[in-house]
């Protein structure tokens, strides 16, 4: 998946979720996978630091990793 693909996604999310049509939860976790696959593809880096606190999230069944 490609940075602008990536960027639509985030925007739809917030909208999303500025319209209540998702949970808190939900969308810090989507929020969270955009933002390090934006993160790596722009400074080729992996963000393995969480915060603390934070839960690693494995996958998010809407944000599809496989089109990469």
């Amino acid at each position: 998946m490609n940075i602008p693909e990536l960027s639509k996604q985030l925007r739809e999310l917030s909208e999303d979720y500025s319209n209540q049509r998702i949970a808190l939860n939900e969308y810090r976790l989507k929020r969270k996978y955009l933002l390090d696959e934006i993160d790596q593809r722009l400074n080729n880096q992996n963000c393995g630091n969480l915060p603390k606190g934070t839960e690693k999230v494995e996958e998010c069944d809407d944000v599809d990793r496989d089109n990469q």
